[in-house]
Order: structure tokens, then C-alpha cells, then sequence
């Protein structure tokens, strides 16, 4: 799993750390300064209670008329550096829930605290000298820094050095005695350097653990990141697999009803013609033959939407602007459905703020776009409802409203009713027929046209389609008159292509 993350080794010659990854570097510094503040935090307290004995014992040698040398030594300069551990815990209440805001003042406060300290034991080891003559106190807290405090280059080697002369200073200052100081130099001498070498192994392994587990939670959170986003494919691949599915046995049906129907209608149309069937005459060959046209209209309708979506996808489909009435091309196509929904005993009405209108249309891309919206309206509403189409004027555009007091949409489907291929029933025993691109190829000619189309619905009341379209005209020599784009006879088919799926 963690192959190729690039971690980091310490070098067995040399365990310093080269470099540090810049985006990491800030965050090793806070994990450093609290895992030291901490363990800095119990060592000023220790320290604090064992300067407490420090009066105490030179009272008590004052009292058994104890040499009081060995203990009045420095006796005040103890005191002094008492005050250290103690303020280092008070800054340290005050700034315990922010470090990474304080994390100057925090660093030199480790800093400090750890010269003092160092400073402290070298002090009492040179007072200890008429005791052992060794530095038991200054070892001891070097080692404890040494193992649990983490120091980098320059810290450990301001810390060690300056405490050691200060050592070596007091001692001669003092004039001890030459032998126990020589052996005393050479002996902190050499533990010096092994505590350096210690230090700097300890600082780099804890930076080096630090950085690769950063790595490997860096390298954990981009597959993280890539499973959601391999995941969130594969979910939109199932889905659009899915809606392939759902589309092709849509299409199968809407293929294979009509073709049932026309084929069925044939046969009969046949046995008539050939005598087998006698009580069917005239009147029964033209039901027959009405049934073979309308289900080639629905045929035509079906094949025509789908060249029409797929050179859409492929960017071939163009519209023809030009400048045309828009109250009229719509209030025509309105009109020219009026007779077709009186037939389904509903009550179609128009109505429009202004009369006249001029904008850069295309009249026939218009014309499918209201007479698709018109076919859902009468297709959706039960008998006896209202279809009303309405145009409004604003400032830059003008609004197309066809509203209906159909069955309306459900609410988990209006979001999703303008994509490709989706219907609202989608069983095969549907109560309407439809091949769930007419909205798709409307909103494609309403954003070829520079518009929008939304949708208001209320399941069980209806809806609401708005369409808006930009108020431009195109620079043509010639308008288009009043009426000159509208072929009757044509217009009257491409309504029966377009209401080839409703069956009385």
C-alpha cells in the first residue's frame, strides 16, 4: 500500500536530517516545542520542589555548626535561578492553549528553561565538590535532557557548551583541587560529546518518524481522495449505464408499439380487402388507415428527435436567426393546437401583454419548442382542465409561459426533467407514451436561441413552464412578414407528427 512513498532513512554516517519538506516543517516545530514543553513543564516543577531544601540545609548547618561551605556556595545565586522554573511554569499556564500563535515566545521559553536548568546542576555539582568531587547533579539532568528533551543543532550546542563552562569556570574560580578538576573536565568532557551525538540521534528520529508519517497520511488521504473520486465514476458510469439501458428499452418499446400498431392495422386493412372479414367496410379501412398514419407520424417524430439531439451533442445543429414576430409565431402555433385540445375537452387560452414583437428567432425551432411543450400539456392533463400561454414583457427579454392543471412533476424529478432520456413514468405500461428526449432537444433550441427554460410544478396541480429570450434583432436586409413562415397545411402536419403519441 505505502510502495511508493518516498520515506525518509537517517544516513548511518551521519544521522543528521539534510532537509526538511517545507510543508512540513512548521508542523515538526509545534510537535517539538509541545512534546518538550511538556516534559520541560515536569522537570521545572521537580526542580522547584528540590529548591525548596536548599534554605532549609543551610540552616541546618548553621545550627549543627556543619562546615556551612558546602552548602552556602552560590547559596544566593539558587535562589536566583529558582525564579526561572517558576516563571517558565506560569508563562507556560498562560500560553498552554495556543501554542502555535506563541510559538516564538514558546521556543525561547524552552530554550531558557533548558540553560537554566543545565546552569542549576552545574552549579550545585561545583558547590557538591567538598562532598564526592563528582558532578553527579550536572550529569544527571544532561543525560535527562539528553534522552527526553528534543534539541536541534543549535539548541543542544548552545545548552551543553555554556553550561560546561560555566562548570569549568565556577571550578577554577573556586580553586579546587587540580587532580578531581582535570578528571572532572575530561569526564563531562567525554560524556558532553556522547550526549551531543545522542541528542542530534534522538532530534532526527523523532523528525524523521514526524515526516514519514506525515507521508504516509499525505499518501493515505490522496487515495482517499482518488477512491472517492474512482468511486464517484464508477457511480456515474452505473448510472449512465443504467439510463442507456432504461433508454434503449424505451426506445424498443416506442418502436415496437407503433410498428405493432401499423402492422396490426395492415393485416385487418388486408382481410378486409379480401373478402375475409365481411361486416368491415369503407369506414373501417379508414380507422385502419388514420392508425398506420399517425404511428408513421409517431415514427417520423421519434427518428427526427433523435437526429436532431445527436447533431445537437455532435455541435451540427444550427438555428436560423431572424427577425420575426414572437407574439405572433407563438400565438399561431397556440392557435393551430386550439382544435386539437378541444378534442381532449380541454380549455386552451392566450393571452399576452403586447401585440407585437419583433426579436432574432428562429420561427420553425419556436414552433417545435411550443408545440413539444403544448403536446406534454394536453398529454398530462386530464379532460376538463386548462392549458393557458401567456407572454410577458421585461427590460431585455421576453417570458414564454405555457402552464398547465395537469398531474404536475414529483419533486425528485424536477431537477433531472430538461437531462436526456429522463420521464417521470418510466415503466413500460407507462399511461402516456414518450421517448424522454422532447425537454432535453427543448432546452438544447432554448440555449441555441441565447434563452432559459425553467420549471414550477406542484404535484397534483400542475405545471409551469417559463421560457426567457433575449430581446436582439439580427442585421438582415429582410424581415420576415407577418404570417410568411407559416405553411398551413405543413403546420397542421407538424402538429399531428408532434401529438402522434396521445391516443384518443
Amino acid at each position: 500500500m505505502f510502495g511508493n512513498v518516498p520515506l525518509i532513512k537517517l544516513n548511518s554516517k551521519n544521522s543528521e536530517i539534510k532537509k526538511i519538506p517545507i510543508e512540513y516543517k512548521e508542523e515538526l516545530q509545534l510537535q517539538l516545542l509541545k512534546s518538550n514543553l511538556q516534559k520541560e513543564a515536569v522537570l521545572s516543577f521537580m526542580f522547584l520542589l528540590i529548591g525548596t531544601f536548599l534554605p532549609g540545609m543551610r540552616f541546618i548547618s548553621k545550627f549543627w555548626n556543619i562546615d556551612r561551605n558546602i552548602y552556602c556556595y552560590f547559596f544566593y545565586l539558587h535562589m536566583a535561578l529558582l525564579i526561572a522554573p517558576f516563571a517558565f511554569l506560569a508563562a507556560l499556564f498562560f500560553v498552554r492553549n495556543d501554542i502555535a500563535s506563541n510559538i516564538k515566545l514558546c521556543k525561547w521559553m524552552h530554550r531558557i528553561i533548558c540553560f537554566f536548568l543545565l546552569a542549576f546542576c552545574a552549579i550545585i555539582s561545583i558547590q557538591n565538590r567538598n562532598i564526592d568531587r563528582l558532578p553527579f547533579p550536572y550529569l544527571i539532568i544532561m543525560f535527562y535532557i539528553t534522552f527526553v528533551i528534543f534539541l536541534d543543532k543549535k539548541e543542544r550546542y548552545f545548552v551543553y557548551i555554556i553550561s560546561y563552562m560555566i562548570y569549568i569556570i565556577g571550578c577554577v574560580v573556586l580553586g579546587a583541587d587540580i587532580y578531581h578538576s582535570i578528571r572532572n573536565a575530561l569526564l563531562i568532557t567525554f560524556l558532553i560529546i556522547m550526549a551531543l551525538k545522542v541528542s542530534n540521534i534522538n532530534y532526527c528520529s523523532f523528525a524523521t518518524d514526524f515526516i514519514n508519517n506525515k507521508l504516509i497520511l499525505d499518501k493515505n488521504k490522496e487515495l482517499d481522495k482518488l477512491l472517492k473520486q474512482r468511486t464517484k465514476e464508477l457511480n456515474e458510469t452505473m448510472e449512465y449505464e443504467k439510463l442507456r439501458a432504461a433508454f434503449f428499452a424505451n426506445i424498443s418499446h416506442e418502436l415496437r408499439t407503433p410498428l405493432n400498431v401499423i402492422f396490426s392495422a395492415e393485416q385487418m386493412i388486408d382481410l378486409t380487402i379480401n373478402g375475409e372479414i365481411r361486416n368491415y367496410g369503407k369506414e373501417d379501412i379508414k380507422k385502419y388507415s388514420k392508425l398506420i398514419k399517425q404511428n408513421c407520424y409517431r415514427l417520423i417524430r421519434l427518428v427526427a428527435n433523435l437526429i436532431d439531439i445527436t447533431k445537437i451533442d455532435a455541435g451540427y445543429f444550427q438555428v436560423n436567426l431572424e427577425n420575426s414576430d414572437i407574439i405572433k409565431v407563438v400565438e399561431d402555433i397556440t392557435l393551430s393546437v386550439a382544435a386539437f385540445a378541444e378534442q381532449r375537452d380541454l380549455i386552451l387560452v392566450f393571452d399576452t401583454e403586447i401585440e407585437e414583437l419583433t426579436i432574432a428567432c428562429d420561427p420553425d425551432k419556436i414552433e417545435r419548442i411550443m408545440l413539444n411543450l403544448l403536446s406534454n400539456a394536453v398529454k398530462f392533463t386530464p379532460k376538463g382542465g386548462s392549458i393557458f400561454v401567456n407572454i410577458y414583457e421585461k427590460a431585455d427579454s421576453i417570458s414564454i409561459v405555457v402552464k398547465d392543471t395537469g398531474i404536475g412533476i414529483p419533486e425528485n424529478m424536477r431537477q433531472s426533467i430538461f437531462e436526456r432520456f429522463v420521464q417521470v413514468d418510466r415503466s413500460i405500461s407507462r399511461n402516456q407514451e414518450g421517448s424522454g428526449i422532447g425537454l432535453s432537444l427543448v432546452k438544447s433550441l432554448v440555449d441555441l436561441h441565447g434563452g432559459t427554460i425553467s420549471l414550477v410544478s406542484e404535484e397534483g396541480k400542475g405545471s409551469k413552464f417559463t421560457i426567457e429570450l433575449p430581446k436582439r434583432t439580427v442585421d438582415k436586409n429582410a424581415e420576415v412578414q407577418d404570417g410568411a413562415f407559416i405553411d398551413v397545411k405543413q403546420n397542421v402536419e407538424k402538429i399531428e407528427i408532434e401529438f402522434s403519441d396521445i391516443y384518443e
